[in-house]
């Protein structure tokens, strides 16, 4: 039922108008012809001006959410997803935050393998791990008439603005299982690595070979690097061993570029500030953090350890083979994508989380040395 509305907060007029109208859509609820009200009924339903309900018609109808039909109105352009009987064969939509890099090919290549064989379809989106990209994703995934989802949350430490999407999902009955961490808001299925004790394995590493100066490289802005650097800490608290405060560094996403370049000038320069070791939040940062310490003479594992965390392709490729954590990969795909298919298959036990997680394990190579 389309009531009328009061806009607020951040972001032009026309946009939040834009959100709204799709938010109508995505929940149904303009009439059983697909036509949204008139520009005047809008205009006084959102208290703004005609230019502005005109603006936002413009661009839903450019961006394929509306079409127009001379002497009609304006019309939803996909036709709602009516409600579905029993159904063999899915629609499953996979958002991750990327798709064609570093260890997300192998997590796709799991859940294609599943999904697929069952003769099901696959429609992949990616954010970027950023907030409105995700949301786009969603809507666009909604718009399609997906009947479940995989999805690694963005930015998963932060209060997600998308929490309405989710919720709606909730009311359709369009199950979704989250990848390597969930947003606390929700009691969602998961299916994730124990990445605290992933890192409890690195750090107790160095330290059973002697290491007692470490630093870290974290990142800040997902669950995973939260947990990693919990597995950091405890490691310190086991062993006895204080922590260099000054020595952690932590990042977002918007910062990755950069992390590593200034933490080398910060610590790693002065032989007074290095440490013996860094414990690094996955194999691309310790890597690059390699790739620079080559670049100044300073031997990686002789003068400097570093682990890394994912034992993805990289981990193999370099100038020096890393120690690291593995991470399931394709493995956690399969169990996503057949945790997805028991969730539409049990529609009665839909919305009961479930979790799995799998057990991490350190790889010794050659990043690291006894002192």
């Amino acid at each position: 039922m389309i009531q009328k509305t009061h806009l607020e907060g951040d972001g032009s007029k026309y946009q939040q108008v834009k959100t709204n109208i799709k938010n109508w859509i995505l929940a149904g609820e303009v009439d059983a012809e697909g036509k949204i009200p008139s520009e005047n009924t809008l205009s006084e339903l959102f208290d703004v001006s005609r230019h502005t309900i005109r603006q936002a018609i413009g661009e839903l109808v450019n961006e394929g959410w509306l079409h127009r039909e001379r002497g009609k109105g304006t019309f939803v352009a996909v036709a709602q997803t009516p409600q579905k009987g029993p159904q063999t064969h899915y629609n499953i939509g996979v958002v991750t935050t990327y798709l064609v890099d570093y260890i997300f090919p192998h997590i796709v290549q799991g859940i294609e393998s599943i999904v697929v064989s069952q003769g099901h379809a696959l429609s992949l989106y990616s954010t970027g791990n950023n907030v409105a990209t995700e949301r786009r994703a969603l809507e666009m995934a909604l718009q399609q008439g997906v009947d479940g989802l995989i999805i690694e949350p963005t930015k998963s430490t932060h209060p997600n603005p998308n929490i309405d999407l989710y919720l709606l999902m909730e009311q359709k009955n369009i199950p979704f299982v989250m990848l390597h961490s969930s947003y606390v808001e929700l009691n969602a299925s998961v299916v994730q690595l124990d990445d605290a004790r992933g890192s409890y394995l690195a750090t107790s590493h160095l330290f059973d070979i002697g290491h007692r100066k470490l630093g870290a490289i974290f990142k800040s802005d997902d669950a995973q690097g939260r947990a990693r650097f919990r597995g950091f800490v405890k490691a310190h608290q086991d062993y006895r061993v204080p922590i260099e405060g000054q020595l952690i560094r932590t990042y977002t996403t918007e910062d990755k570029q950069h992390v590593v370049t200034q933490y080398v000038a910060d610590f790693v320069k002065s032989l007074d500030t290095r440490p013996t070791g860094v414990v690094c939040y996955n194999d691309e940062i310790a890597i690059e953090l390699i790739g620079q310490l080559r670049a100044m003479g300073i031997d990686v594992p002789k003068d400097l350890s570093v682990t890394g965390f994912d034992d993805s392709s990289l981990a193999n490729n370099g100038f020096v083979q890393l120690t690291t954590v593995r991470h399931p990969k394709r493995e956690m795909g399969e169990v996503a994508a057949e945790m997805l298919l028991d969730l539409l298959a049990n529609k009665e036990n839909m919305w009961v989380p479930r979790e799995h997680v799998f057990e991490p394990a350190l790889i010794v190579r050659g990043s690291t040395k006894q002192i």
